[in-house]
């Protein structure tokens, strides 16, 4: 009994301290207060204890009120629930009072207004158990709370895989352990109140096997470790598939395995096997977990990065005020905001380009004018940094790519992070997931040796592999940078005439024989693996980045290490450019491509097989690409020597766009082209011009294909 009671005072104070720090919006949060609710509400059924019984159920009652949104007065709620939590507190202080009658009767009274519940009989009966949800809930009914649940789901479980890889680096560390069993409790309370039977059965099994290791009756294995990350994998595939159409069903996911697993790592600490789980269920995540060979590795670390060895632009990111409100916005009502804000940029750059404006000559109505410009300017800004979120999320995501492609090859490697405070558009996000895992991939596989390859080259038998963010302009860079063995280019070279890509040397440059790994299907693998092999890869990563309008550059140092260099937009909704006009069409080129804008000189050009016109420029050959020509267009111009040439840069190769003059630097709002011509090369998309002209924004990638293929 006394131990019981003990247990009850501890956990009162916990729910104290929780109840201080949650939000009354924070849907985790509040399933954590409902379990500790439900815990309290047993262990009083347990010893007896009728008042706190009853003063716990009824605090249960207005949170499952408020996870459902069904307070009007969600502030009074969380008072009441406050003064429940007090009056538990000092009947546990003085158990000789039952319940002090002043106090309590006010409180059940405002309790009775709030929510209807009744006032327990001389509050001397066992309180009833509310009874569990029947199988198989109608997810239809409580859609917003599922959509939420599986979106903060998802943010634990990311959390705990950092928090994890953390601790294995550091196994007796209980701050790492306690938050790793927070994020396991807390889903486990919510799934629970969802009547989400197996996660929550499976969660509060891990978190069981958690719990023993923070009162330390468990030792954090490697073992452990790998059945956490395979834990987690099971998890993320049993929310996702609460996203289906209908009803899910849970019984695809067989869970026995990974509690048998439990069970033997909770018997046996020191055991030297551990059943397997694989073939259990199946596991969609890309970078599913596997039991290493070598147990006692430590593959992969993550120590803290310098603040002096971040580019000067990553700290001068803006970083939000951790203790700042958030609030909730649907994303479409955001778009729909940002749309509105573009159509209101443009309607102004109408109105101050119209020549019936400016032949008025007023000083007040310019001054008016000019105010407006500014206004509108700075609310497009605003607008625009509503989309931008920080890369962290995409970036800590690496750290376990990095870890089970270390487990898998056997090799080292520190993984360095830098700038993932930068900001970019949420849309961009998520596409920039699956190129970085294929770099990452790339790095270990290809880049990071062997331990003892390394210790023959004199190098650490750890290698470093360095990803890092930071602005540029009105752009993001993205580096990944490796110490391994660098790009075999003799090795490219062979594989590249092997597949018929090249004939012979062809002259080609260090730049050009590097850029050969972005062709498709091409692979520098002896052999096929799990992690690479199948020639599927940087061709996904140049496509991506291209359909980001951004690019990849290589650098790299045989025997000493490669860096790839990716550039992409802030944002998708604006173009960075330069506005260009070739007869009376007027075009924007994306500045991110331009190298430099020249007028040649006539004994500069020349006629390669009487066809080709190509610029000489420093001792270099520009291929030329009349843009009159590509659209149809009627010139001003017509000798490239009269016209400007714009050397733009995609993919390593540099061509010169033929126009006829420059307007100027700009950033313009992106329009869709439509259905019709979505799918024209050489095009990107349009924007409405400050004359209300249509201008279309020019895709280098697709000019230059055209252009080959001619």
């Amino acid at each position: 009994m006394a131990d019981d009671i003990s247990k009850l005072t501890e956990e009162v104070d916990k729910l104290a301290l929780e109840l201080m720090v949650v939000e009354p919006t924070d849907l985790m949060g509040l399933g954590s207060l409902l379990q500790q609710l439900e815990l309290i509400e047993g262990i009083s059924v347990a010893c007896n204890l009728a008042p706190i019984g009853a003063l716990a159920a009824a605090c249960r009652k207005v949170v499952e009120k408020a996870i459902l949104n069904e307070l009007e007065d969600i502030e009074k709620g969380f008072d009441l629930v406050g003064k429940g939590i007090e009056l538990i507190q000092k009947h546990l202080t003085n158990p000789s009072q039952p319940q002090p009658l002043d106090a309590g009767n006010s409180f059940w009274k405002e309790m009775e207004t709030l929510e209807g519940i009744s006032i327990p009989e001389g509050l001397e009966k066992t309180p009833e158990v509310a009874p569990p949800l029947k199988e198989g809930l109608d997810l239809t009914e409580s859609g917003e709370v599922y959509s939420d649940f599986i979106s903060e789901a998802t943010e634990h479980l990311e959390a705990i895989e950092l928090n994890i890889i953390s601790l294995e680096q550091a196994p007796h560390d209980k701050e790492h352990i306690n938050s790793v069993f927070r994020a396991f409790h807390t889903i486990k309370g919510v799934s629970g109140f969802l009547n989400l039977q197996k996660i929550n059965k499976f969660s509060h099994a891990v978190e069981s096997l958690l719990d023993e290791a923070r009162n330390e009756k468990l030792s954090i294995t490697r073992e452990i470790i790998d059945f956490i990350l395979e834990a987690v994998d099971l998890l993320k595939n049993m929310i996702s598939d609460l996203k289906g159409p209908g009803r899910p069903d849970p019984s695809r996911f067989d869970i026995e395995p990974y509690t048998a697993k439990i069970r033997h790592l909770q018997q046996c600490e020191a055991c030297d096997s551990v059943p397997s789980t694989e073939g259990a269920t199946p596991t969609d995540t890309p970078h599913a977990s596997s039991q290493a060979a070598d147990r006692n590795t430590n593959t992969v670390r993550i120590p803290p990065p310098a603040s002096d060895s971040l580019p000067e632009a990553s700290r001068e990111q803006k970083k939000g005020d951790p203790g700042s409100a958030t609030v909730k916005v649907d994303t479409q009502k955001l778009d729909n905001l940002i749309d509105m804000v573009g159509e209101l940029v443009i309607a102004q750059s109408l109105v101050q380009q119209n020549p019936v404006f400016s032949a008025i000559n007023n000083q007040k109505l310019c001054r008016d004018i000019s105010q407006l410009k500014r206004i509108t300017s700075e609310l497009q800004k605003a607008s625009m940094s509503l989309r931008m979120i920080p890369v962290r999320q995409t970036f800590q995501k690496m750290v376990r790519v990095v870890r089970d492609l270390c487990n898998k090859s056997g090799k080292k490697a520190d993984l360095m992070i830098a700038g993932e405070d930068t900001e970019i558009d949420r849309s961009m996000v998520d596409a920039l997931y699956d190129p970085l895992v294929h770099m990452m991939r790339n790095a270990v596989d290809h880049g990071i040796e062997t331990p003892e390859k390394r210790r023959e080259r004199g190098k650490s038998e750890t290698g470093r592999i360095d990803l890092r963010a930071y602005q540029k302009g009105s752009h993001i860079v993205i580096e990944i940078e490796d110490d391994g063995q660098g790009l075999d280019r003799t090795k490219i070279l062979k594989k590249a005439r092997e597949k018929g890509l090249i004939s012979g040397e062809n002259g080609l440059s260090d730049h050009q024989i590097d850029n050969l790994i972005f062709e498709a299907g091409f692979s520098t693998a002896d052999k096929v693996t799990d992690v690479s092999g199948r020639g599927v890869g940087m061709d996904v990563v140049k496509q991506a980045f291209e359909k980001l309008k951004g690019k990849v550059e290589i650098f790299s140092t045989e025997g000493a290490g490669c860096r790839f260099v990716m550039l992409v937009p802030l944002t998708l909704a604006i173009v960075d450019g330069v506005q260009v006009k070739v007869g009376e069409e007027q075009y924007i080129i994306p500045s991110v491509f331009i190298r430099e804008t020249l007028r040649p000189r006539e004994n500069d050009i020349v006629k390669i097989h009487d066809r080709e016109e190509v610029l000489k420029v420093r001792n270099t050959l520009l291929p030329i690409v009349r843009l009159h020509d590509l659209f149809g267009v009627t010139p001003r111009k017509h000798d490239p020597w009269e016209a400007l040439i714009v050397v733009t840069e995609c993919n390593g190769q540099q061509k010169g766009l033929m126009i006829d003059d420059l307007v100027g630097k700009q950033e313009v709002v992106i329009k869709n082209l439509g259905e019709t011509l979505e799918g024209v090369k050489g095009l990107s998309g349009a924007t409405i011009l400050g004359d209300g002209r249509v201008g279309l924004i020019l895709d280098v990638h697709g000019i230059f294909e055209i252009a080959h293929a001619a």
